[in-house]
């Protein structure tokens, strides 16, 4: 993404709060996934390359990876009281 190479991260941030919405309405990623395939919106203003829907895939595991071990020290920690 042009913008983050320049150093602008908050179009990082908003792709993380999105996923971080369907995390959260336990929507899994392999459903997920096919739903912002087929979003209409492009948001680049022009198709994205292989390599980019590629990376896109691996930033939502990324989100949904993280936000499971979140969960999983919650966990962790309210059991330990």
């Amino acid at each position: 993404c042009l913008q983050l190479s320049q150093g602008y991260v908050d179009v990082l941030k908003l792709f993380i709060v999105a996923v971080q919405a369907g995390y959260e309405r336990r929507l899994p990623l392999k459903e997920l996934i096919p739903l912002v395939e087929v979003c209409p919106v492009n948001s680049a203003g022009r198709e994205l390359m292989k390599e980019e829907k590629s990376l896109r895939d691996e930033w939502m595991l990324v989100v949904y990876s993280v936000l499971d071990s979140l969960m999983t020290r919650n966990d962790v920690d309210s059991s330990l009281g």
